[in-house]
């Protein structure tokens, strides 16, 4: 979903990866950082969430390693991305950014560790890592507002393509 939890549009080929992807447009001047929203509230009656529940769990039993996005912007300066990832009732939550602006026009994989010590994450709400990550239900995209941009209202465009996590593997698999 976009900001507003309404849904995004779905553009079936130019992707990152040359399918297809979402996308969404919002200017650097509405109250809220969030981009994009995947939770498990989307598509009810049945509750299975965004990706069909593919992201929503204990990522610290599931031992969820890193968590990738890819993503583009046309806005007229880099932004940088960042993630919030918290539980059903979306709190606590855990507020981390990869702190390499994207530039415009480019497709960019983004990667963020999914460990307590990663300095990516520059809060857990007051909670512990363990209290976020042990019940995960939302996602959030969000993306810093520029120097300068703060009141800017042109909508800027931000696509979305291959979410996914990584898991460590058993030592009897790797």
């Amino acid at each position: 979903g976009n900001t507003a939890s309404q849904p995004v549009t779905w553009v079936a080929s130019g992707g990152a990866d040359g399918g297809g992807y979402i996308t969404t447009s919002r200017s650097f001047s509405e109250q809220s950082t969030t981009t994009f929203r995947a939770h498990n509230d989307f598509f009810l009656p049945d509750r299975t969430g965004s990706s069909d529940g593919a992201f929503i769990g204990n990522w610290t039993a599931d031992q969820v390693a890193t968590f990738n996005i890819s993503v583009r912007h046309n806005a007229p300066v880099p932004v940088t991305f960042g993630a919030r990832f918290a539980g059903p009732f979306n709190f606590p939550g855990a507020l981390g950014y990869v702190f390499r602006p994207v530039m415009p026009n480019t497709w960019t994989t983004l990667e963020f560790g999914i460990n307590p010590n990663n300095p990516a994450f520059v809060s857990f709400e007051g909670q512990s890592f363990e209290a976020v990550f042990s019940n995960l239900g939302h996602i959030q995209i969000l993306t810093s507002v520029p120097d300068g941009f703060e009141n800017n209202p042109a909508p800027i465009t931000f696509d979305l393509d291959n979410p996914g996590i990584t898991v460590i593997p058993e030592p009897s698999s790797s």
